[in-house]
């Protein structure tokens, strides 16, 4: 499971220094993951087999041009679903995998930056949401509905491009440059 266009500038800007990020002067804005893609093309989320890569397929599961992540999608294979989004235009998608033909099940009005967590015995999927108004939420989404469970003011202004870290029990942590957090949910 890949997703395209996850060449976007900043990531280039980030892995062409060595080492990796270390700016000798303050990059700005040229590291920021909402700069406009280089393409005109959508996301596409891929589906390739590990025993026929000739048979792969794909999906465009928002159509929208100039697509582009900084983070790979998720295959939740207990539910048939697979998780997308496009972080520069915003949203998030669950794509139905069950059969020959990937079909999207179910889209979210939300700007994910980062790796999310699944917790398979419960369905859920926590991710982050960058809002409008430039706060960065962590959302937990139910994976085969979409329906948005909870949303979760972590305290940052900062959006994350990394991942979220497993608690123990329906908990996770998550840290940006400004902000560590625990978030718990029942």
């Amino acid at each position: 499971w890949v997703m395209d266009c996850g060449d976007v500038p900043s990531v280039r800007a980030i892995h062409l220094i060595e080492p990796n990020g270390r700016f000798d002067t303050p990059p700005g804005r040229n590291v920021s993951w909402r700069l406009p893609a280089p393409w005109d093309g959508a996301q596409r989320l891929f589906r390739i087999p590990l025993n026929d890569r000739n048979s792969a397929s794909s999906i465009e599961p928002f159509g929208v041009g100039g697509g582009g992540v900084i983070a790979p999608p998720v295959h939740v294979p207990e539910f048939n679903m697979a998780i997308a989004w496009d972080s520069i235009n915003g949203g998030l998608a669950g794509v139905d995998t069950s059969g020959a033909e990937m079909e999207v099940a179910w889209h979210l009005d939300i700007r994910a930056s980062m790796q999310p967590v699944v917790f398979p015995e419960s369905g859920e999927l926590v991710i982050n949401d960058f809002t409008p108004d430039g706060r960065d939420d962590l959302v937990v989404v139910d994976v085969v509905s979409g329906t948005l469970l909870d949303r979760v003011d972590i305290g940052s202004r900062i959006a994350n491009g990394m991942f979220l870290t497993a608690g123990g029990n329906r908990d996770v942590y998550y840290c940006t440059t400004t902000t560590l957090s625990r978030v718990k949910w029942s």
